[in-house]
């Protein structure tokens, strides 16, 4: 038989969040914080990732619409 199990409200306000994660964080041995560190390293490589796939996406944008522009134009002004 399964029972609910009771887990405490998530903390979303970020004013309340940090102080709660600080505490867990000076509460951390040496294995821990290493860890924690490599986490956040991750953390922020997915970040720098997602930034940088937009970026390619806009620029792959921009490349296709200057080779519109300049097909639109060849075709008006033809090479003579």
């Amino acid at each position: 038989m399964v029972t609910d199990v009771k887990t405490e409200p998530s903390v979303v306000d970020p004013n309340e969040l940090r102080p709660i994660l600080h505490e867990k964080i000076n509460s951390l041995g040496a294995d821990g914080l290493m860890m924690m560190h490599r986490v956040l390293q991750q953390l922020e490589i997915e970040e720098l990732a997602a930034d940088l796939q937009k970026d390619f996406a806009n620029e792959r944008d921009i490349a296709q619409r200057v080779d519109r522009a300049i097909t639109e134009f060849r075709k008006k002004h033809p090479y003579k």
